[in-house]
């Protein structure tokens, strides 16, 4: 039973944009095994204690879209989509750093590993550590939300799926001290572990996890052009793969959306490029497969920067270089 309390104590964790939010069909939950991938769209209206008590107790998962409307946050999350996981091992690392983060299972069994703010913080600062942390664990390529430090113009960005939706389909659990601990367990020990981002910061800094195995601080100012860069030498590349144009304006256009800082750092600072640009970009990268002068065309893939980048192509990964 979700009693007032519960309910107040989940919605001033996790914190988010409250005029919309993500959700997903979780009747296609269980179907496969992994990773689950069921339809997944955005609301937008409201996040109300109507929402929330739908999802804890069931009838409708929700997710958050971590930037608020001053594009601050009140939480942040390591996505660790590697399965089987050990969930306790990472407890226990985070517990014998001090590093006040939990973890609890994802809707795939992969792990979500909360961080929790006393009040509105940097979105860049609290990514910053994030990545930190996630490549102290072992997890470099985890995602991280939020994704985007600034909201994408006309846009909303990418939301995280909320823990402890009350569906059968899915046993949810805070892994603690060798505990898995249900709702009211995770509730009580989250709000004990709420911190600063400069205790958080501070915390991070003692234990020198920003340079364990390599963990490198993401720019915070890169280049404006970089997304566009990227984006216009995947096309080119795209093109010399015998990709034909409809395929390689779609793979853009997805890429555009899923892109985070490992394909560059603006991607994570200011989200996806605009529909405009995008189609700019995708003309631009038409316009030059007409163009038969291939010493044009050298000379203008050798002035971009060098980059690769995972691309889905009828379905199937590939690896551009």
């Amino acid at each position: 039973m979700i009693d007032l309390d519960m309910l107040n104590d989940f919605r001033s964790l996790f914190r988010g944009y409250p005029h919309a939010y993500g959700t997903y069909a979780h009747n296609q939950l269980g179907k496969t095994k992994g990773k689950q991938k069921p339809r997944q769209w955005s609301e937008k209206e409201p996040i109300t204690d109507a929402v929330i008590k739908d999802h804890l107790e069931g009838n409708r998962p929700v997710g958050v879209y971590n930037l608020d409307e001053n594009e601050m946050v009140g939480f942040g999350t390591i996505d660790v989509d590697i399965y089987p996981l050990d969930h306790h091992s990472i407890s226990s690392k985070l517990v014998a750093w001090s590093i006040p983060m939990l973890v609890c299972n994802s809707k795939s069994n992969g792990a979500h590993i909360y961080v929790f703010f006393k009040q509105p913080t940097c979105p860049v600062r609290a990514v910053r550590a994030l990545r930190q942390v996630a490549t102290a664990l072992g997890y470099p390529n985890a995602e991280v939300f939020p994704k985007q430090v600034r909201r994408p113009k006309g846009q909303l960005g990418n939301y995280i799926n909320l823990p402890f939706f009350g569906s059968k389909k899915v046993n949810y659990s805070c892994f603690h001290e060798q505990k898995e601990l249900p709702l009211r367990g995770f509730l009580k020990i989250a709000k004990q572990s709420k911190t600063t981002i400069e205790e958080f910061e501070k915390l991070v800094s003692q234990l020198g996890l920003q340079n364990h195995q390599g963990a490198m601080e993401q720019p915070i100012t890169p280049p404006d052009s970089g997304r566009h860069v990227f984006l216009f030498n995947l096309g080119l590349t795209l093109q010399k793969s015998g990709l034909k144009e409809a395929d390689i304006a779609r793979v853009l256009v997805e890429k555009n959306q899923v892109a985070t800082a490992e394909d560059h750092a603006n991607f994570a600072i200011k989200g996806p490029v605009s529909e405009n640009e995008l189609g700019t970009i995708i003309q631009s990268v038409k316009q030059m497969l007409a163009n038969e002068d291939q010493d044009k065309f050298s000379t203008l893939v050798a002035s971009l920067n060098s980059t690769h980048a995972h691309v889905l192509v009828a379905g199937k990964a590939k690896r551009m270089n």
